[in-house]
């Protein structure tokens, strides 16, 4: 018997976004086309427009409100809107300011300070004096109080600051009594009593073992701020200081204490609720200048900063930290991981008896998250037995924490500086916290990250203050950026207006090319940037290009100095850069050290002759190569520093610019 069947054709015409599953064939196309399927007597036909699927965000500002061109939407509010339309998607952040509401113009000679129609702060003049008293006589030029000890003849200036000329602690002018001079607190338990700024007899307690710095930057009303160290849990003060002068905002004030080893709360007061403007403050440890809690220009309103619950730090501290690549990194987004430095007794305690399904679950690290201003402290401990979504199973695992993989109503908050500190457990033992480290969740930040020459020390690309060939073969690298497919370097030498940028597709520059080639023996200035649609447009958060490092091409001389030695070329080539300085970071190499050397001397020496800071730095075959983090913790001058290898002995300026 035959069975004649009729053929038959259909055709679907279909679009899609990245891409298209056809039920008929189950087949998955990324590509536009037409595609047929036949089967039997029946065709099947496919008419496909794959279209790529694009995301583009605005940052915008407005007074009142704002109109967005996409959608023709007018907002009033701040806010994250998104527009989705077929394959593109719009994303507007939006900061709206509302006329009529309150603001500060900074004049004191004005109130009722107010946002104006065009969203600009205006206040109502006045004929009030420098205490906003209508008719009053606290005017520029009458007396007044500074609240300072230390000064006298205090008047208002035309800024309606209170400051006074200086005199002695005890008010005599010309007297002996100055801040840092000598006086007795009348407490047996201390020794070198000094006046300090505020006018109090201060001494260093005896039987201290433990040497810490607090480094305060003010702002111009010093008078306002106090701080105090109380013993943990008690409110014992054990040390105190401030108020400070007016009038010398951008100003570090250094407190050099001793204490026992024991645990403490470090408690800052601003006594106008504002904070200090632009400025803040660092707890370090003396010597290695490792952070204890880092606040810096983050402490701008409230009364008072200090780490939430009553909660401290304890002396001494260890060196566990966060790698080098979770440290310091302001831009992270749920979900990603916060990663300790292995410890190799932790490590030691992943597998117990033998048995890979007996993992220790008494033994990892605990990450301790806190806002140094008190709005936030969490603990999060991390044992081998538990995966925190990382895999596979190792030695190494608990090192990983998930960020805000937790209860909602302890997660960490968004845009908050934050600190971090980590500590081991072993069998059920905790270990002591390690340096302090910032962080701050930033979305939009992590959306367009700003990224620099390879910085981390020993990594095998690092490329920040080194010496390169020129040619084939030779290479500068960034550091990476997930998602980026453009990368641009900029090589620069400002004094001699010499600028060539470079693209690049990947993370990887050679340093080889004919239109403006770099010169053997010349340094230059290089930034780097990052594009994550072929090189549009570029990131440009904050600034357009990261921070500067910089290289040599090989082939110029290059001379360094020994103190005994004045004239004597040494061996060996020293780099250290930037110089001048922001006095945040200092990169130092040091090659040809000799054999037998393990640890190079980095002694840094105020212009009075007094060492202000001093490291150890490890000596890697034969070289050294790294990057000193100086945490702000040197004021704006001219300093010198002795670098100390085995017997060689170099000297070199150094200059902190404000």
């Amino acid at each position: 018997m035959l069975t004649i069947l009729q053929s038959g054709t259909n055709t679907t015409t279909q679009s899609a976004c990245d891409s298209f599953t056809w039920s008929v064939n189950g087949t998955t196309y990324t590509e536009s086309g037409t595609y047929t399927v036949v089967t039997g007597c029946s065709t099947e036909i496919l008419v496909l427009t794959i279209t790529e699927s694009t995301s583009n965000t605005t940052t915008e500002s407005a007074c009142g409100s704002y109109t967005w061109a996409v959608n023709g939407t007018t907002y009033t509010q701040s806010g994250t809107y998104t527009v989705v339309n077929g394959c593109a998607t719009e994303v507007l952040v939006l900061t709206v300011s509302i006329p009529g509401t309150a603001c500060d113009d900074g004049n004191a000679n004005t109130i009722n300070d107010v946002l104006n129609a065009n969203c600009v702060c205006e206040g109502t003049p006045a004929t009030t004096d420098c205490l906003g008293v209508i008719g009053g006589t606290a005017l520029p030029g009458t007396p007044c109080d500074d609240g300072l000890a230390s000064t006298g003849n205090d008047t208002w200036n035309s800024n309606c600051q209170c400051v006074g000329q200086v005199i002695d602690c005890l008010g005599l002018a010309g007297g002996t009594a100055l801040p840092g001079t000598p006086c007795n607190d009348n407490n047996a338990g201390t020794i070198n009593d000094t006046w300090s700024v505020g006018c109090q007899c201060v001494g260093v307690p005896t039987g201290c073992t433990e040497n810490i710095v607090l480094n305060i930057t003010l702002d111009a009303f010093g008078s306002q701020n106090t701080w105090e160290l109380q013993i943990e849990g008690t409110g014992t003060v054990v040390e105190q200081g401030g108020p400070y002068m007016n009038g010398m905002a951008g100003t570090v004030v250094t407190e050099e204490l001793c204490v026992p080893a024991a645990c403490y709360r470090l408690v800052v007061n601003d006594a106008a609720g504002d904070g200090i403007v632009a400025g803040g403050y660092q707890l370090l440890v003396a010597g290695s200048n490792a952070r204890i809690i880092d606040n810096r220009n983050n402490f701008s309103t409230g009364s008072v900063s200090a780490i939430s619950g009553g909660q401290g730090f304890c002396l001494p501290i260890s060196t566990q930290g966060l790698l080098s690549s979770s440290c310091d990194k302001l831009d992270w987004v749920n979900g990603q991981y916060l990663v300790a430095a292995p410890n190799a007794a932790v490590s030691a305690e992943w597998i117990v008896g033998g048995s890979n399904a007996v993992q220790d679950n008494n033994s990892g690290y605990e990450f301790w998250i806190f806002d140094p201003n008190g709005s936030y402290s969490f603990r999060r401990f991390r044992s081998h037995n538990v995966s925190d979504g990382f895999g596979p199973a190792s030695a190494t695992r608990a090192c990983h924490m998930k960020i805000n993989n937790w209860a909602v109503s302890s997660q960490i908050p968004q845009n908050v500086l934050m600190n971090v500190r980590v500590r081991t457990r072993i069998n059920g033992f905790n270990g002591e916290f390690g340096p302090a480290c910032r962080f701050t969740i930033d979305p939009v930040r992590a959306a367009c990250p700003l990224t620099q020459l390879m910085n981390i020390a020993g990594n095998q690309f690092f490329s920040c203050g080194v010496t390169r060939n020129w040619g084939a073969n030779n290479y500068v690298y960034a550091r990476p950026v997930s998602g980026a497919n453009r990368y641009q370097f900029r090589f620069r030498q400002a004094g001699e207006g010499f600028e060539v940028v470079r693209t690049s597709n990947t993370y990887i520059l050679q340093l080889n090319w004919a239109v403006n080639p770099l010169v053997a023996g010349e340094t230059y200035d290089v930034e780097v940037r990052i594009s994550r649609n072929g090189g549009a447009t570029w990131c440009t958060e904050e600034a357009v290009w990261g921070s500067v490092c910089q290289v040599t091409i090989a082939g110029g001389a290059m001379n360094a100095m020994t103190l005994g030695e004045a004239n004597e070329q040494f061996a060996g080539e020293l780099r250290m850069f930037p110089n001048p300085t922001r006095g945040d970071v200092v990169n130092f190499s040091l090659s040809a050290v000799e054999a037998g050397v393990e640890n190079v001397s980095f002694d840094i020496y105020d212009l009075s002759g007094k060492r202000v800071s001093s490291r150890q730095l490890p000596v890697n075959a034969g070289a050294v190569n790294t990057v000193i983090e100086l945490n702000s913790e040197l004021a704006a001058g001219l300093y010198m520093v002795n670098i100390t290898a085995g017997d060689r002995v170099y000297a070199e300026r150094l200059m902190v610019q404000p």
